[in-house]
C-alpha cells in the first residue's frame, strides 16, 4: 500500500514544475500544521530547544516554514527523479567547493561525503552521480516495494547503493580503497551501541559513530555537503564544505567534529532541515525528553 502511494505521488508531482510543487507543498502545510498534533509537536520542540536565542514568534515562524520545506522536499520527487533525473544541472544554479572535491578525488585516497536530512538529498545524489564511482550508504524501508522504487530512481545515473546492513562496511571500505566516493546521511539515530552522544544545536544528539571509524581507519578527505533549495522555486545551489581534522581524532571527539560541521551547515538554512524527525528521543540517562514536554504556540 505504501510503496502504491508512494508511486502515485511521484507520477502525480511528475506532472507538474518544480515552482508549482513548492507552492502546493506551502499550501499544503497550513492544513498539516493544523491537523497533525503529532507533526507540530515534534518540530515546536526540536525548533524550541536548538534555537532558545529567538523569540517565541521566531521560533514559531522557523517551525511553520520548517514543515512547508519538509513537503517541499517529497513534492518535489517527481520533477527531480523523472523530469530531470538525466539533466539535474538544469535544476542546478550554483556548485560551492565542487573544486575542492575534485582534486581529492584526482588523488585517488577517496572521499566521504556527509549529507545532513537538509534541502534537497535526492537532488544532491543525483549530482554525485556524475562521480564515476559514487556509492551511497542507504537504510531499507519496511516496505519492499518501496525500496525497489527508491533504488530505481536513486540509481538511474549509476550510482552504486549500499543497503545498511552487516556487509555495508566491508563494500564501503573496498569502495573508498579503490578511490571512490561514499555518501552517507549521518544525522538518523542509530541502533543501540552503534553511537555515542555528542552536542548538535546545544542537545546531546545520540549519533552513529560508523561515519567517524571509517574516516579515522581510511583517513580520506571528509567533506558535508547539502543542495539548499533557493527562493521562489529557482532551483538549487549545491555546497560542499571540507571537514576540520579532529573528524580523524578518536571516536568520540570525531563524533563532535562532525555534529558541529553538520550544524555548521545546517544554519545557513536552518528552515531546510528535517526538523519533524525526533533526533533526540534518545537521552543519556538523567536528561529529560524533549519531546515529552509539550511546547505550542
Amino acid at each position: 500500500m505504501k510503496s502504491a502511494l508512494f508511486r502515485a505521488l511521484l507520477w502525480t508531482s511528475s506532472r507538474f514544475s518544480l515552482k508549482t510543487n513548492q507552492r502546493l507543498a506551502e499550501i499544503l502545510a497550513g492544513g498539516v500544521w493544523r491537523w497533525s498534533r503529532r507533526h507540530r509537536q515534534v518540530i515546536q520542540a526540536n525548533i524550541h530547544a536548538c534555537f532558545p536565542e529567538l523569540s517565541a514568534e521566531q521560533q514559531s515562524r522557523l517551525a511553520r516554514q520548517s514543515l512547508a520545506e519538509t513537503l517541499k522536499t517529497l513534492l518535489e520527487l517527481g520533477p527531480v527523479w523523472k523530469t530531470h533525473g538525466s539533466s539535474v544541472d538544469d535544476l542546478i544554479r550554483q556548485v560551492h567547493g565542487w573544486s575542492a572535491v575534485q582534486e581529492a578525488v584526482a588523488r585517488g585516497q577517496g572521499v566521504l561525503i556527509a549529507a545532513p536530512h537538509l534541502g534537497n538529498w535526492e537532488v544532491l545524489g543525483l549530482f554525485l552521480s556524475r562521480l564515476p564511482n559514487f556509492s551511497l550508504l542507504y537504510k531499507p524501508p519496511e516496505a519492499r516495494g518501496l525500496e525497489d522504487t527508491l533504488r530505481r530512481y536513486r540509481g538511474q545515473n549509476g550510482a552504486r547503493q549500499i543497503a545498511a546492513t552487516p556487509t555495508a562496511v566491508r563494500h564501503i571500505l573496498q569502495t573508498l580503497k579503490t578511490g571512490g566516493v561514499v555518501g552517507i546521511l549521518p544525522d538518523q539515530k542509530p541502533k543501540a551501541g552503534q553511537g555515542v552522544f555528542a552536542p548538535f544545536f546545544g542537545q546531546p544528539a545520540y549519533t552513529m559513530t560508523l561515519f567517524s571509524r571509517l574516516a579515522a581507519k581510511t583517513r580520506a578527505p571528509v567533506f558535508i555537503a547539502a543542495a539548499i533549495r533557493r527562493a521562489h522555486g529557482d532551483g538549487f545551489d549545491v555546497h560542499f564544505m571540507p571537514c576540520d581534522a579532529a573528524i580523524y581524532s578518536p571516536t568520540e571527539e570525531s563524533v563532535a567534529c562532525l555534529n558541529a560541521a553538520l550544524e555548521a551547515m545546517v544554519r545557513q538554512a536552518p528552515a531546510q532541515y528535517q526538523w519533524n524527525y525526533k533526533r533526540f528521543s534518545i537521552t543519556p540517562a538523567g536528561c529529560a525528553n524533549i519531546y515529552q514536554r509539550p511546547v505550542e504556540s
